[in-house]
């Protein structure tokens, strides 16, 4: 029935210059339902959302939200009709408060005879995050001092307290820890219990199964199908998004450990202020060395150590082919070492640059004619490097903040391969991103392994570390808390026992 119905977009387009993102796209959500919509990066997901929630304006397509149209100008006119967006990046604006960046475009609400109350104002932020359960997050703070995890939390914070109708929550899932993931959890399920509705994007599909009533899916910006009940299930929603089986193995094939004798990188008695303590480990040549554990337990830490973005308070990390202590970033790439941020967005590319500038970036020398850059190798190298990754893409001058999230990390690893990293520190390459670019992903780890390339992965998916890794390393409270070799005995449990 029409009063079942929360919002209703009909034909909806929307494309960029040549590029269609969204065609024809028609749904309805009901009242206190949790739709999830999901497909491969680029498939129009963001680019729908976008729309619904304000932030873009459709090229054509009608919206009816609660009974009535529904065309908002902005976002912040959107989230004051009810719609709120909970975004896959950054969300946050820096150089203002944590309570500045939740109450943005409402401070009226605090405002007499045109004085905004910023003691009320920090009053009133302060009992939102403690009902988020976000203690640790002082309200009167600089945003740009929290950790992405944190700033996350104020996003939710900032959308929660306008006890949106419609909440819209575009692959932040994926950002949090398990205690944010069950903090969203527990939002959805109020949403859904008050009658309101939730609009769900994640590319991890057990969440899906978990918490969704309906699932549509997304490719080249079509809507192929809608999924409820026993059809809400990996396999079926993986053939939908890609339009195909996944042939072949999704992880590795093997299930024994396997590397060179040879030792690439050695970390030595590392311990940082009070996240880590005494960290020694050895990564072989040809080795896949995962790094697990709780957000909180210092694995992220551990790579900007092993990079040199951050500097220990005690022990060193060392190059062993050429003997080189690890002290600074341009050292590191000196000597051969990448890195690969968990913070696409913000640390891994440079999102106003175009997708030639990020792939050269670290390859100056390979591109030089004397003092000067050549034009011409850049363009070369960077072609090169975007054909054989298959990005997506208009053309190697197209911005990079123009391309898809699978796209974007195809870039930052292009950018590596290019100037022949033999080490690659690698946290989260996967977060945020679909199961057809996650499989070329791992695809492109086995290649490098069997050239002997040395990697070092950091993730929050037991199976991606179970399935990728010779050797397994399990951090807690920043200790060494277990390590387990590469065996078809290994299971999600083993690892959970050593975590928590």
């Amino acid at each position: 029935m029409e009063n079942d119905v929360i919002i209703r977009v009909e034909g909806m387009n929307k494309s960029f210059t040549s590029t269609k993102a969204v065609v024809d796209v028609s749904l309805e959500v009901k009242k206190g339902e949790i739709y999830g919509l999901i497909g491969e990066n680029g498939s129009g997901k963001s680019t729908l959302v976008s729309m619904i929630s304000g932030s873009l304006k459709p090229d054509s397509g009608a919206m009816v939200f609660m009974g009535k149209p529904y065309n908002p100008a902005s976002l912040i006119e959107a989230r004051g009709m009810g719609v709120c967006i909970l975004v896959q990046e950054q969300g946050t604006i820096d150089g203002i408060t944590v309570a500045d960046n939740i109450f943005l475009g409402r401070e009226n609400i605090f405002s007499k005879l045109g004085n905004v109350n910023r003691r009320k104002m920090k009053q009133e932020a302060r009992r939102v995050l403690d009902e988020l359960g976000a203690e640790n997050i002082d309200p009167a703070a600089g945003i740009e001092s929290f950790s992405f995890e944190d700033r996350k939390l104020v996003e939710v914070a900032t959308a929660m307290y306008m006890n949106p109708k419609l909440l819209i929550i575009d692959e932040t899932s994926t950002a949090l820890s398990q205690r944010g993931r069950e903090l969203i959890y527990t939002i959805m399920k109020k949403m859904k219990e008050n009658g309101n509705s939730v609009i769900f994007i994640s590319h991890d599909l057990s969440e899906l199964e978990l918490v969704c009533d309906t699932v549509s899916i997304l490719r080249d910006g079509h809507l192929v199908d809608t999924l409820d009940g026993d059809g809400i299930y990996a396999d079926n929603m993986k053939r939908l998004m890609i339009g195909r089986e996944l042939s072949g193995h999704y992880y590795r094939a093997d299930h024994e450990e396997s590397f060179e004798e040879e030792i690439a990188l050695t970390v030595s008695d590392v311990s940082y202020e009070n996240i880590l303590h005494d960290i020694s480990l050895e990564i072989h040549s040809g080795e896949i060395l995962g790094i697990g554990g709780l957000t909180e337990c210092g694995m992220h830490e551990l790579c900007k150590i092993m990079f040199g973005a951050i500097k220990p308070t005690k022990g060193q990390v060392v190059v062993n082919k050429t003997g080189k202590v690890i002290d600074s970033p341009p050292t590191a790439i000196k000597e051969g070492v990448a890195y690969i941020p968990k913070d696409r967005d913000q640390e891994s590319a440079f999102q106003n640059s175009s997708i030639m500038d990020n792939i050269v970036v670290a390859s100056l020398d390979i591109i030089r004619n004397g003092q000067y850059i050549s034009k011409r190798k850049a363009a070369d190298l960077a072609r090169a490097q975007a054909d054989n990754m298959n990005v997506k893409m208009k053309s190697i001058s197209q911005m990079t903040k123009e391309l898809s999230g699978g796209n974007k990390q195809k870039v930052v690893l292009a950018k590596w391969l290019a100037n022949n990293s033999r080490i690659l520190i690698m946290d989260c390459p996967t977060r945020g991103i679909d199961v057809g670019v996650k499989a070329a992903i791992y695809q492109l780890m086995t290649q490098l392994k069997k050239q002997g390339k040395a990697m070092i992965m950091v993730s929050e998916e037991l199976p991606e570390l179970i399935g990728m890794s010779d050797r397994i390393v399990i951090l807690k409270n920043g200790r060494m808390n277990g390590q387990f070799s590469r065996s078809e005995e290994l299971s999600e449990h083993m690892l959970i026992q050593k975590m928590i």
